[in-house]
């Protein structure tokens, strides 16, 4: 049951997280997590990402979501998961710190 509360609560929590600390995640998670994270995600998670992110980046980013296939539930939450996982480190170390 608390496996169960993290996983919901933890991917959420970036919203939480000031621009340098999405800066230094984005620095930090692996790209191909980042597609299925945000193709499974709300367009203001989304949003939280594309503007800590160079035009560029967010324009390839934002192409890459739109091409790809329809991605199972199961992909898309083990992305936001490993995400969420490295926020928690990150935070944990005090590199991170909520707004």
């Amino acid at each position: 049951s608390k496996q169960i509360t993290k996983n919901l609560v933890r991917f959420e929590s970036v919203l939480e997280v000031a621009d340098a600390g999405i800066q230094l995640l984005l620095q930090q998670i692996s790209p191909t997590d980042l597609v299925p994270a945000l193709k499974g995600a709300a367009m203001e998670i989304r949003n939280v990402f594309f503007k800590n992110m160079s035009e560029r980046r967010r324009a390839a980013l934002q192409e890459e979501i739109d091409r790809s296939p329809p991605l199972r539930l199961s992909d898309i939450e083990a992305s936001q998961q490993r995400i969420a996982e490295t926020l928690e480190t990150l935070r944990a170390e005090g590199r991170i710190r909520s707004r």
